[in-house]
């Protein structure tokens, strides 16, 4: 990059980088107050790792070149990793179906693979 493209765009974003830049700071020193934050994380972290391993078979480059995941056959059966998985319109739609007495039982796996999102997980 040109310096003076960048200085162009620095003196133009001159209110969103002061903004950043504050939030950016007050987020840092919150995180630093929290005891064990980052042992919590690392944890969290492992713990996903492990889940993720059983629910997803691999990634795909997905709509406007996103990476999406793509389920294991066990995944797809399992509600909490289609829940993990899925992005949250299609969720909110699986979990309004779940909870509504009125869907029948049978219909939540037609609901949990019908998928609208090009970034569909049934691949």
């Amino acid at each position: 990059e040109e310096p003076y493209t960048l200085a162009k765009i620095a003196e133009m974003q001159k209110l969103d980088i002061a903004l950043y830049e504050h939030f950016n700071a007050t987020f840092w020193r919150e995180v630093e107050k929290e005891e064990g934050i980052f042992e919590e994380l690392a944890i969290f972290q492992k713990l996903n790792k492990q889940v993720q391993s059983f629910c997803v078979q691999g990634s795909r480059v997905g709509y406007q070149g996103t990476y999406a995941n793509v389920l294991s056959p066990e995944g797809r059966k399992n509600f909490q990793c289609i829940a993990m998985n899925t992005r949250c319109l299609n969720f909110i739609r699986l979990m309004e179906a779940r909870d509504d007495t009125a869907v029948p039982r049978s219909d939540i796996p037609r609901i949990a693979e019908d998928y609208t999102d090009p970034d569909s997980l049934n691949y």
